[in-house]
């Protein structure tokens, strides 16, 4: 498919503006949202991940592995609860 195969004829108009702020950033500097500038720091992160892999270091890999597929049922239940997703068997990726 190329380019111009593609329609975007139902797409809204984008005003100038609105593009603007989405593409031109002074020399290309990310913009830094309040949520970030208060995130943990790499180091932080890694020494916390660290931290609590030791914490796991004696577990079974098979237990770890059943924890995780429960947790996600866990999650798809409460958003199929909240509306979120679709009921239905998960068919992987």
């Amino acid at each position: 498919m190329k380019d111009e195969d593609i329609d975007l004829s139902d797409l809204p108009e984008i005003p100038p503006e609105a593009f603007a702020r989405a593409v031109i950033r002074k020399e290309l500097q990310p913009i830094v949202r309040q949520a970030q500038a208060k995130s943990k720091a790499p180091a932080a992160l890694r020494a916390e991940a660290r931290r609590r892999a030791a914490l796991l270091k004696d577990v079974p890999r098979e237990q770890l592995v059943a924890r995780f597929v429960e947790l996600g049922d866990e999650i798809r239940r409460e958003a199929i609860r909240k509306g979120t997703t679709i009921d239905g068997d998960w068919t992987g990726d």
